[in-house]
This record gives C-alpha cells, structure tokens and sequence, in this order.
C-alpha cells in the first residue's frame, strides 16, 4: 500500500486508488480517524494507493493550495471512502459535507459511506446513500473490508489514464474510444468525469468525460470537449422488395417507440429493431433474430440474418457504434406485420419500460417523411446497397 499525503504529486501509474474523505481535526489534539482506516486498508489486503488530506507531518499547508490537491485526488480516485465521526466542535465536517453532496450526484458509482452510530448529522447523507445504490456501513472496519472487496486487482493505469476510474476504465465503451485514440497515436493527457448514469447499481449505461487530448499530427492540445459514450447497439435492418417494385418502393419493418430524446412530429423514435443485448459468446446473428421476436413479435431461423460492419452513430456526439445485421422478409412476413399494426399490436420488453409498436414503411416514406432520424436513414440505404438493391 502506498500512501499520498496532501500536496504531494499524484502518481503517474496506478492499479487502484482510495481517497479519504470525511472530517479532518481541526485541533492537534484531536486524533484523526485517518491512520486507523490505513491500517484496516492494510489488514485487509489493499495493495494501492491511498490519498489522504492531511498533511505527513499532521500540519496543514497552504490553504489554497490544498483545496486544488483534494480536488484533483477525489477526481483521480477509484473510490471515495466517506467516514464520517463527526463532533460537532473539534471535527465538524463542513467540507465533507459539500464533497459528499457533490461526488454523491456526480458519480455515485466510487462513493462508500460510513459513519459511527450515533454520529451527529449523518442521517441525511444516509439517506442520499439509499437513494442513490451507494453502500453504507456503521463500522470502519467493515467499510474498508467492502472497499477492498469492490476494488479487487484493479487495472493499471498510466501518465493521463490514471484519470479515469475503474469503473469508467473497465467499461467496454470506453476501451473501445480509448484504443481507437490509442492506435491513432493520439495520447489522454487529462481526464474528468461530468456524468455517470446506472440505471441500476453497478451498471453504467452512460458516462461523459472531459479531456485533454494530444494530437501529434497537429502539435496542439483539443481540451474543449467532453466525450460520451454508452454499449453498442446492434440494429437489424428487417426489409422486403415487392416483385417489380422500384427500388423506393422497397418496404422495411421499423419500430415505433417512445424515447425521451426524440424530437420527430410525434415524440416518438422510428428505428430498426434492436438493443445493447450484447452477451459473450452468443452468436450475433441469434442476438438479432432474438431482438426482431421481442419488439416485432417476428419469428424466423437466424441463419437467415446477414452481417454487416459496424460503424458509429454520430462521431460528434457519442462514441458507441452500431452493429448492423439484415434479413429478407417474405411477402408473407410482411403482411403479418402490416395486420399487427392495423391491430395496434405492441411488442417490448416491459420490465425495461420498453413498448414497441410495429411499422411497415417504404423506403420513399422513410426519406420523405420526418419521423425517422438521419442515422435510420443512412443505415437502410447502405443495407439496400450491401444487398444489391440499390446501385
């Protein structure tokens, strides 16, 4: 375990990190509750690097300069480990206060929080605690030993990675843009987490970083950026061409359903069907057959599923990419679709809010209207193309 007092350098390579939060003494005599968490971090097996706001010499340096060393530690840290032994006139914990309320919102995914029983205006942060899945406990022995657990072997990390928190780092989303950078020589000089959304406890669905990047080509530094990014989606281009259409005339299976962002006529998004359901190991072509069942109501062999490349959606915005497969439809396939939307039949995955209602549409109306976005778009013509319908 290697341990980092306040204002001294961070370091540069790292596997796992912990930052001590809570009140500090505001008196020499009064003991700090800091080198008891080391030792419990010690005793149980922690083999990172420890940052810790108080002084090695127990003083406290210069103010302003303290506060821009917490700041940039919480920011690099695994895991903030709150303890809060508040006494109210040698430990009161004002500052806490405020790092608590901020990291609790910002990326509740590293916070853990403790605090004695009995503890003096805890109860509050308890309650931020459950409402956001952060783990709390009323032992410091006990907090530590979850840290540890929840840290496991960690991940190396260098030079500006070291920026980026283990959960962010070990997120397929962000390896993916990461080695992307990397291989194009381009190099992560800083990096600083804006927004982490889970929808539910150690998942994150979203995560938004702002960067320092190093562009050699150009000799020059783009730090007025954030990057977003999520899991890939593989989208399934379902079409069929009625005999002696043109090719305009090309019908396609799409899914209406509501999505908060959509700004179309009706609120609503039009899109191929499809999801993140990505599972190790599972044949691609069985996932999207998997996804036309669920939010079409479609059943057919997988084999009949063609692959095509993977692409990302909107290289300004976010960094995911879309995985797109295709399949052929029979008249007769098409047909059952174009009943269940005269039906108002609807398809989805309702424990995940999800509530599909199936669209046959032409490629002419796709392009004319104004409910599908340019992304649809792009990827049903490449589809017609890869498939030789269009020239």
């Amino acid at each position: 375990m290697q341990i980092v007092y306040a204002q001294e350098a961070l370091p540069s390579k790292i596997t796992k990190t912990v930052f001590l939060a809570g009140p500090t003494p505001r008196h020499q005599k009064t003991r700090s509750w800091r080198p008891d968490a080391l030792k419990l971090l010690e005793e149980a097996g922690f083999d990172g690097h420890v940052f810790v706001p108080e002084g090695r010499d127990g003083k406290f340096g210069d103010y302003t300069k303290q506060i821009e060393w917490e700041q940039r530690a919480l920011n690099a840290s695994d895991v903030i480990l709150f303890w809060i032994p508040r006494k109210v006139r040698v430990m009161p914990g004002f500052t806490t206060n405020n790092e608590f309320g901020i990291w609790s919102t910002l990326d509740p995914a590293r916070v853990f929080l403790g605090a004695p029983k009995g503890a003096p205006h805890t109860n509050y942060q308890f309650k931020v605690a459950e409402q956001n899945d952060i783990p709390s406990f009323r032992k410091l022995d006990e907090l530590c030993q979850a840290v540890v657990k929840h840290l496991g072997a960690g991940a190396e990390r260098e030079a500006g990675a070291c920026k980026v928190p283990l959960h962010v780092w070990k997120a397929a989303s962000f390896q993916a843009w990461y080695q992307a950078q990397t291989k194009a020589g381009i190099q992560l000089h800083d990096a600083t987490v804006k927004f982490i959304f889970r929808p539910v406890p150690k998942f994150v669905l979203f995560w938004a970083l702002k960067v320092d990047m190093y562009i050699p080509s150009e000799n020059r530094h783009k730090t007025n950026e954030v990057v977003i990014s999520r899991p890939d989606v593989c989208l399934t281009v379902a079409w069929h061409r009625p005999k002696d259409a043109e090719p305009q005339d090309t019908l396609f299976a799409l899914i209406r359903e509501y999505r908060t962002p959509a700004v179309s006529e009706d609120a609503f998004a039009w899109e191929n069907p499809g999801g993140s359901s990505f599972k190790p190991g599972k044949d691609p072509k069985q996932t999207a057959a998997d996804e036309l069942k669920e939010e079409l109501g479609l059943e057919f062999d997988a084999a009949r599923v063609k692959v095509h490349c993977a692409r990302q959606v909107a290289s300004t915005l976010s960094a995911h990419r879309s995985h797109v497969y295709s399949v052929e439809l029979t008249a007769e396939e098409i047909a059952s679709l174009q009943k269940q939307e005269a039906d108002g039949a609807t398809f989805g995955n309702a424990d995940e809010t999800e509530k599909t209602y199936p669209r046959v549409r032409s490629l002419k109306q796709i392009r004319d209207g104004r409910f599908a976005d340019w992304s649809t778009i792009g990827i049903v013509t490449t589809v017609l193309f890869d498939c030789g319908v269009l020239k």
